[in-house]
């Protein structure tokens, strides 16, 4: 009887350690790049494998993204990837943001007999607000998550119990913006040329069909949690635009792979243009780093205003009015739109993209003077009729527009004691091409007994000068006489901007070069 006792005593204990087997598991992840300033990126997956026979003690694995606020729930795009036994059994409980970051619960039952080595439980599609990290400066933090269980003896997780789940990197990049330029008084226009790329294989996503209409891609990415998905797209906006120049945006730009494109969205305007993607076949667009060179087509008339616009851009679509304020916020519901992105306009300052100038020439007189019996004369010859001499020698059209203009004189004194004056100015009468006015500075009231330089602003291409410094203090011929050849400075209009010099050579027209 006794020993009966003993027998079943044993039976007994060895059923419990059966039912309450602890399960060991080991992790694996699946890094991904995440675009730094995205609201709603999709980390990779997290895998944890069976390493023993079960059966399973009912517990719950918290998967904590550190860091990371999640924008969607098992309701909303979260989904759980599983082989037998767990498959249909295990349930995402709960997804809670928290200061240290999103905590995913899974519950798993008991009694569950696992395949060491086959059985496992996989978390897809958790969307981070990764902007929240830090912005479009963040690049190269890995995104971790690390896991725990309750009651502590349920589980027990290899070495390591922690994987990186994302990388952070710039999802757009802005290759090069060319300016494009005008010269109005000839019609003379030179296209804006933009080139923007992917920041990594795969930053762009389409999801469903276009605005314009084009199909959703073959093969396209899980939307997890998107239940009216969105595309990628690209914002471009313009400031400071002058009047009557247009900016002409094209329908469709096709990627450099031939793999994608770029829609234009038909409601924006020249000054604010979205962009949208489109890709044929997702896994195909998904293997490169893709890029774009739009063209836009560049207009000006005899009335338009002069000056230049700026260009920046940024991803899109933009944060809408209920986002998530901080990293606490509860995660987004089901009708949130996926992606979005948080991505500043770039860059910083803005790029010239159009400018539309007179025709000018801008020509430097570094001294000039009449002080103390010094006189200085100056002519402005407008060259700018030059077929006599060219057009029989060029091909049709390259000799010069003949063009007609005013020349404004800018006198900037210096006083006796080396102190700078009041500016002040001169204007002639128009000056026809093939004509050269001429000016004695003691004849015009405003330069009279002054000295310094002078910038004159002539509204004509291809003005050309020459000054003549004498001095007629005392009796008979000047005792001294010197000439010179103004100096032509580049338009800083068209440049724009004026630099003292050039310290970028792969830039055309980026420094003063005052050629002649």
């Amino acid at each position: 009887m006794k020993r009966n006792l003993v027998l079943m005593s044993l039976i007994l204990l060895l059923g419990v350690s059966t039912a309450s087997a602890q399960t060991t598991y080991q992790l694996t992840t699946t890094p991904t790049f995440v675009i730094n300033t995205g609201r709603s990126e999709v980390v990779g997956s997290v895998r944890l494998t069976a390493q023993n026979v079960g059966p399973t003690i009912a517990s719950t694995i918290e998967y904590l993204y550190q860091n990371v606020s999640c924008d969607n729930t098992a309701a909303s795009g979260i989904t759980l990837n599983s082989s037998a036994p767990f498959t249909g059994v295990v349930l995402i409980a709960s997804v809670t943001n928290t200061s240290i970051g999103c905590v995913v619960a899974v519950t798993v039952p008991g009694g569950l007999n696992t395949v060491a080595g086959t059985s496992f439980i996989e978390i897809q599609g958790v969307r981070g607000r990764i902007d929240f990290l830090g912005g479009i400066n963040n690049v190269g933090q890995n995104l971790n998550v690390s896991l725990s269980a309750t009651p502590s003896n349920s589980s027990l997780f290899t070495v390591p119990n922690a994987g990186v789940v994302g990388i952070t990197a710039v999802g757009l990049v802005i290759d090069d913006i060319t300016a494009g330029s005008a010269l109005q008084c000839i019609g003379q226009v030179s296209a804006p040329d933009i080139t923007i790329s992917e920041g990594f294989n795969g930053a762009f996503v389409q999801h469903l069909v276009t605005t314009g209409g084009t199909a959703a891609p073959a093969n396209p990415r899980p939307v997890f949690g998107a239940a009216a998905p969105g595309n990628t797209q690209v914002r471009f906006v313009v400031t400071g635009l002058p009047t009557g120049v247009t900016l002409t945006w094209p329908a469709v730009v096709v990627s450099g792979l031939g793999t994608s494109t770029l829609e234009r969205n038909t409601t924006g305007t020249a000054t604010s243009q979205t962009y949208e993607y489109q890709c044929n076949d997702q896994a195909v667009c998904d293997i490169n780093t893709e890029d774009f060179n739009i063209l836009p087509v560049m207009a000006v008339t005899a009335t338009s205003g002069f000056g230049t616009a700026n260009l920046q851009i940024r991803l899109f679509p933009d944060l809408i009015v209920s986002d998530a304020t901080s990293i606490t916020s509860v995660p987004g519901a089901v009708g949130i739109a996926r992606p979005r992105f948080n991505d500043p306009l770039r860059p910083v300052p803005a790029d010239p993209i159009a400018s539309n100038a007179p025709c000018t020439t801008n020509l430097l007189f570094p001294f000039v003077a009449n002080v103390a019996g010094f006189d200085t004369g100056m002519a402005v010859a407008n060259t700018s009729a030059d077929d006599l001499a060219f057009g029989a020698n060029l091909p049709a059209g390259v000799s010069a527009a003949p063009q007609s203009g005013t020349c404004t004189f800018n006198l900037w004194p210096t006083n006796d004691d080396g102190t700078p004056g009041t500016a002040t100015s001169f204007t002639t009468a128009s000056i026809a091409a093939g004509a050269t006015a001429t000016l004695v500075q003691s004849a015009v009231p405003a330069f009279a007994g002054k000295q310094g330089y002078i910038i004159t602003v002539c509204n004509f291409q291809f003005g050309h000068g020459f000054a003549f410094l004498v001095d007629n203090f005392g009796v008979g011929a000047p005792n001294i006489a010197q000439g010179y050849v103004a100096l032509i400075i580049p338009d800083p209009v068209i440049q724009p901007g004026r630099f003292a010099n050039n310290t970028n050579l792969a830039v055309a027209q980026s420094g003063e070069g005052l050629s002649q």
